[in-house]
């Protein structure tokens, strides 16, 4: 046998030698178990999710379940792009960091040095009480109003006007209390400090960073590929998703994302390669009202400890999408699950896959892994 044929063999070896680890792998008792867990969420030629789980940069599993598109009938599988809503608060919490890392302003200063025509409310409200829902701004989501609102195009300080003269729910750093209002005004900071729009700095200093090539602030006009519609559930069976501009969540929730962005947003950040270690630090400490006690709250992420691990998580709720992200930094576990219908708990999923994975009963990891 000559060279080129030897050369040959050697390649179909390797070529067969993959595909077995790969059936392999699919049919694995872990791939078994998280397919049990979602099976009774997905609804026969319905919507549904994908989810990416990873240890220690080995992938456990990465799978589609469901439809991505109703109506042409297409799968859903990890490379799919979903609206992650409230997951961007930890892109927002991070270009804040950056800004302090480079000396265009301190966590600890006033909001009103950098935004003075915000009204004065009697009280100090640093960018540290946005950070972390610690100021008592009321979130301009609980208006009543809001399903009129998010189907107008709105500018920042059109959305900051909607609040701005509203009273504070307590005095700042007295309470944690989840406020959307808190992250549109660090939205309106990074344009400030930066001079250039919110969606040009993270793309600039976070995404190209982090090499994220699916990640990216929603707009209905452009093209993107593998980009997602989202549903919702009724009597009548599924529909398409309640219409909203995406300007209106703004710095608080407008970014859309794949599962394998997301695990490489995380492991890159966690390796200090977008902001030092030092201030990364800050984002999961949880922060600590007046009373001395902890909220469970860093910045852009709940910080938790579970099976006598820190586990760092937050979900993202978007007309017709929610999507959960997970990551416990002692043992390097990574899980992701973003669904395009807001029927599908991805929280809950999550969750009963962690207790697959640290063989804790499922209700206790329910419980314990609970942010409200």
């Amino acid at each position: 046998m000559n060279i080129k044929s030897k050369l040959f063999v050697v390649v179909i070896l390797i070529f067969l030698s993959n595909c077995n680890s790969s059936v392999q792998k699919l049919d694995s008792p872990l791939v078994q178990s998280i397919d049990n867990i979602v099976a009774p969420y997905i609804d026969s030629n319905g919507p549904g999710l994908s989810l990416l789980v990873m240890e220690k940069g080995e992938e456990l599993i990465s799978k589609g379940y469901g439809l991505a598109s109703l109506e042409l009938n297409v799968e859903n599988d990890p490379e799919m792009i979903y609206k992650i809503g409230s997951l961007t608060k930890q892109f927002t919490a991070t270009a804040i960091l950056k800004l302090e890392e480079d000396g265009k302003l301190s966590i600890k200063d006033d909001i009103r040095k950098y935004l003075p025509d915000y009204p004065d409310h009697g009280y100090k409200i640093t960018i540290e009480n946005l950070l972390n829902h610690t100021s008592g701004i009321p979130s301009f989501t609980d208006r009543s109003d809001i399903s009129d609102i998010e189907k107008t195009e709105l500018t920042p300080n059109q959305l900051i006007a909607l609040f701005k003269e509203e009273p504070l729910e307590f005095p700042s750093g007295e309470k944690y209390s989840y406020s959307d209002s808190g992250y549109v005004l660090l939205g309106l900071l990074i344009e400030r400090l930066s001079g250039v729009t919110y969606e040009k700095y993270i793309t600039q200093n976070l995404f190209s960073k982090a090499e994220l090539n699916n990640t990216f602030c929603d707009n209905p006009e452009k093209l993107i590929m593998n980009r997602v519609p989202g549903y919702t559930l009724d009597s009548l069976g599924f529909k398409p998703a309640q219409y909203m501009t995406m300007k209106v969540p703004f710095a608080a929730g407008n970014l859309i994302s794949n599962v394998n962005d997301l695990y490489t947003w995380t492991k890159t950040l966690h390796k200090g390669e977008i902001i030092s270690k030092e201030q990364l630090s800050k984002m999961f400490t949880s922060a600590q009202v007046t009373s001395g006690e902890y909220t469970g709250y860093g910045f852009g992420t709940f910080v938790k400890t579970f099976a006598d691990q820190r586990v760092y998580f937050h979900d993202g709720w978007i007309y017709g999408f929610i999507s959960s992200q997970f990551y416990f930094p002692e043992s390097d576990i990574f899980i992701a699950v973003m669904s395009n219908s807001t029927s599908i708990d991805s929280h809950e999923i999550a969750s009963k896959i962690i207790a697959e994975l640290f063989k804790i009963e499922t209700s206790m990891a329910i419980d314990q892994l609970r942010w409200y």
